[in-house]
């Protein structure tokens, strides 16, 4: 999948609306699709990516050498009345599969822009960007800021909505829906709507909702900005524990360059606006992480670097 530049600066969005993907996975056995249908045994020459956290190291890094997003020149302008604003300049990237990547920057600089523009949900101005997803229909699933839960569906329903928009059938939905709702720690909240819910639980329930149609890209928007400190630490070792047992390919931006640190493979540091890319960092921390790895010198020297590049030091 490929999105290419229009070359036309577009007007700047007033809203901005959740819309939720669904993909397909192959794996070594049989498998039974969304509506219960068995597909054919399909052979696949690499071990199945939830199983990475079992694996060495050296091994896991083999497998996430595949490159699975290419960003080649990527530039966004905004017109705004008169003036034409340009909210990322050019970008080029490669992010593997498998990866776990945290983007960090100023305020303004086209972070969350980027991640509209690999969601397809925005066209690049110039340059283009290329998912290696041939096959998968929807391969992304967007998690925002707010939960944007419907408000008189419950959970349970929430979660298996975008299912029910695919057309799958009930009872495959349910079945999916209740996976998802004890992977992300909600079991017993199934019938809850979201007023109901706490600031955390409305998050996990959108995790899970992304988490649908099994994409193998979750792009994720501040989703903890919102919660206090203590539920956002637990979220935060939540969300690693759903990226080592799914291996999906997470990008995440966030304003704390803690988080981006303890959660990251990799931390994208990008210039105030227009928005470019100033480094990339390997996050060289041992999983699984948890309060040890907070003990780390390592980690203190990394929240200390990534500090020094939001100022604009080296």
């Amino acid at each position: 999948m490929i999105f290419q530049s229009r070359r036309q600066p577009e007007r700047l969005p007033q809203s901005y609306i959740p819309t939720q993907f669904r993909s397909l996975r192959q794996s070594r056995q049989p498998a039974t699709n969304l509506v219960g249908s068995q597909l054919p045994m399909v052979k696949v020459d690499i071990v199945i990516f939830s199983q990475l956290s079992s694996l060495p190291t050296m091994i896991q890094n083999t497998l996430r050498g595949l490159d699975l997003i290419t960003i080649r020149g990527v530039t966004k302008t905004f017109e705004m009345g008169k003036e034409r604003v340009t909210a990322l300049a050019p970008i080029d990237q490669q992010i593997n599969k498998g990866q776990f990547v945290s983007i960090i920057g100023p305020s303004g600089c086209g972070k969350s822009t980027l991640l509209r523009l690999i969601a397809g949900l925005d066209d690049v101005t110039e340059g283009e960007i290329k998912l290696d997803t041939k096959g998968v229909k929807r391969p992304v699933g967007f998690v925002f800021q707010d939960a944007v839960l419907l408000p008189w569906k419950s959970v349970i329903d929430n979660i298996r909505f975008p299912l029910d928009c695919a057309g799958v059938k009930r009872a495959a939905g349910d079945k999916r829906a209740q996976e998802l709702i004890e992977l992300v720690g909600l079991k017993g909240f199934e019938t809850a709507l979201p007023k109901q819910l706490s600031g955390g639980m409305r998050q996990r329930a959108a995790i899970a909702r992304a988490l649908a149609d099994d994409p193998p890209i979750l792009l994720m928007d501040e989703p903890f900005s919102a919660v206090d400190l203590l539920t956002r630490e637990t979220l935060n070792d939540e969300l690693l524990q759903i990226w080592q047992r799914t291996g999906k390919t997470i990008l995440l931006v966030t304003h704390s360059v803690e988080e981006a640190a303890y959660l990251g493979t990799q931390v994208m540091v990008m210039t105030p606006r227009p928005g470019r890319l100033k480094k990339t960092i390997s996050v060289d921390l041992p999983h699984p992480r948890g309060e040890q790895t907070k003990l780390d010198p390592n980690y203190h020297k990394l929240v200390m670097e990534l500090r020094q590049d939001m100022r604009g030091k080296t």
